[in-house]
C-alpha cells in the first residue's frame, strides 16, 4: 500500500487539519528558516540585514551581526604635519538620510609647549575639537559626537568635547557640507596636527552607524 502522505525529501511537516494527512513544505537551504503567513503554510525564507545589521546564513547556522561599530588602539602622530589616527570605512548604504554616525572617544595631548589640533573629518569636512590658538598639553579630551545626515549633501554634527585638566568644556554644533554617496563606501576619520612624535594620541574609540525607521 502506498503511503498517502506527500511528504517532501527533507521538508518541515505541517498539519492539514481534519482528517487530512499532514503535508511538508518545501526543504530549507543553508541559512532558511520556516516564516509564517496568515492563514496559509510557513514558507521557507531567509532573514535580511538593514539598519547596520550583517545576517550569515550558513548550513545549520544563522550569524546575526552589526556593522559600523568599532573599537580600536592606541594611535599617536608621527613628526610634524597632520596624521591620521585612524580611518573607518561606513559600508554602502549603512547611513541613510535621517541616519547618522555616533562616535565616542578619548585622545590625549602630550605634556609639551607644541600648539596642537584634532580634527574629526567626514567625507570631505572636518570639524576641529580644540581651540587652535592654545597649546593643549598634557590634557584629555573626550569626545562625544553625533553626525545626523539631513540630505545626501549636508549634515550637522552635534556633541561634546571636554578637556580634561583645564576645566573647558567645547560644545560642537557644527553644519557639514560634503558629498555623500549612500550607495557606497563612506570614509570617516580623526586626524592630528602636532610637531613631535605622539604630541597627540587617540585611544581607544568607538563607533556607530545608526538610521532611523
Amino acid at each position: 500500500m502506498a503511503d498517502a502522505r506527500p511528504l517532501t525529501y527533507n521538508g518541515l511537516v505541517i498539519g492539514t487539519g481534519g482528517s487530512a494527512p499532514p503535508r511538508s513544505i518545501a526543504a530549507l537551504t543553508n541559512g532558511q528558516l520556516a516564516i509564517g503567513s496568515t492563514g496559509n503554510a510557513p514558507v521557507p525564507g531567509s532573514i535580511t540585514g538593514a539598519g547596520g545589521l550583517v545576517v550569515t546564513g550558513g548550513a545549520g547556522t544563522l550569524a546575526l551581526t552589526t556593522r559600523g561599530f568599532v573599537k580600536t588602539t592606541q594611535v599617536g602622530t608621527v613628526g610634524g604635519g597632520e596624521d591620521t589616527l585612524r580611518t573607518w570605512t561606513v559600508p554602502g548604504g549603512t547611513v541613510v538620510v535621517d541616519g547618522g554616525l555616533h562616535v565616542s572617544t578619548l585622545l590625549g595631548a602630550a605634556g609639551n609647549a607644541n600648539t596642537k589640533t584634532y580634527k574629526f573629518h567626514v567625507g570631505g569636512s572636518s570639524i576641529t575639537l580644540n581651540p587652535t590658538t592654545t597649546a593643549p598639553n598634557g590634557v584629555f579630551l573626550v569626545v562625544d559626537l553625533h553626525v545626523w545626515y539631513q540630505s545626501a549633501t549636508s549634515a550637522i554634527a552635534s556633541g561634546t568635547v571636554i578637556i580634561g585638566g583645564v576645566g573647558v568644556e567645547l560644545v560642537v554644533a557644527v553644519a557639514l557640507s560634503t558629498t555623500i554617496d549612500w550607495t557606497a563606501d563612506m570614509v570617516v576619520k580623526f586626524t592630528g596636527t602636532g610637531t613631535a612624535d605622539n604630541d597627540l594620541v587617540q585611544y581607544d574609540v568607538a563607533m556607530l552607524a545608526f538610521r532611523t525607521p
